[in-house]
C-alpha cells in the first residue's frame, strides 16, 4: 500500500514538475525576447551599469543616461511617417525599447520609455510625459490631439524636465543641446504643455489658451 502511495505521488509530482518546467521555459523565451541587445549588453540592466559606472549621485546619472541616448539614438523619420512600421513598433514598450537599441534611432516616445526604462534600472525614478509642443505663433497645435512625449526626471526629492528628442533636434547627435536636460518648468513651458497640467512643475500653471498663444523663445 505504502509502494502504491508513494509510485503515485512520484507520478503526480513528475507531472507537476512537467508542467512548471514548461511554463518557465515559456516564460523565459518570452523575457530573451524582450530584452534589449546593444554592444553587448545582455539587458537594460547592464546597459544602464555601464553607462553610469563612472558615476555616482542621481543627477550624475541621469545626465549620463540622457547623453548617452541623445548620442547613440538617431531620430526615426521612417517610423514616424510610416504607419506599418508604427504598428509594429508600438505593439509594446519593451518591442519600441528593443528596436530603438537595434536600429539605433526612435521616435520621442522610444527616447522617453527608453529614458525612464534605464533610470529604473539604477533606482532614479522618472515619467512619461504625453503632450503638445510648438516653436512659433500662432500655433499649429491640433487641440484634443496629443503629439509630443518627453520626460521628467526625480532628482534629489525635486522633479526636473528634459526632452531628448529636441535636444537632438536643435543640436545634433554628435552635440545634443543640453537646454534641454533639466529645463526649467517657466522656460519649458513655453513650447510645451503636457496633458496632465499637473507636469508643467510650475505653482500656477497657465491655461492651454494661453499657452498657444505665447510665442516660443526657442
Amino acid at each position: 500500500m505504502m509502494r502504491k502511495q508513494n509510485l503515485i505521488f512520484l507520478i503526480v509530482f513528475g507531472i507537476f514538475f512537467g508542467s512548471v518546467q514548461h511554463l518557465v521555459a515559456q516564460r523565459s523565451r518570452v523575457i530573451i525576447n524582450h530584452i534589449p541587445k546593444e554592444k553587448g549588453a545582455s539587458s537594460l540592466n547592464s546597459l544602464a551599469r555601464k553607462i553610469t559606472k563612472n558615476y555616482h549621485t542621481e543627477t550624475q546619472k541621469s545626465r549620463a543616461i540622457f547623453m548617452w541616448i541623445a548620442t547613440n539614438i538617431g531620430y526615426d523619420s521612417d517610423l514616424r511617417y510610416d504607419p506599418k512600421l508604427q504598428k509594429e513598433y508600438f505593439r509594446s514598450k519593451d518591442r519600441l525599447m528593443t528596436k530603438a537599441l537595434q536600429r539605433k534611432k526612435t521616435v520621442c516616445a522610444g527616447y522617453a520609455y527608453l529614458f525612464q526604462a534605464l533610470c529604473a534600472e539604477v533606482g532614479i525614478e522618472a515619467a512619461v510625459i504625453d503632450g503638445y509642443t510648438k516653436k512659433t505663433v500662432p500655433s499649429s497645435i491640433v487641440r484634443n490631439k496629443v503629439h509630443h512625449t518627453w520626460n521628467a526626471v526625480k532628482l534629489n526629492g525635486t522633479w526636473e524636465l528634459l526632452d531628448i528628442t529636441w535636444a537632438t533636434s536643435y543640436g545634433s547627435i554628435k552635440n545634443p543641446d543640453a537646454f534641454w536636460y533639466r529645463t526649467r518648468p517657466q522656460d519649458f513651458i513655453y513650447t510645451h504643455y503636457p496633458q496632465n497640467v499637473a507636469w508643467t512643475l510650475l505653482k500656477n500653471p497657465i491655461s492651454f489658451k494661453h499657452f498657444e498663444g505665447i510665442l516660443a523663445t526657442n
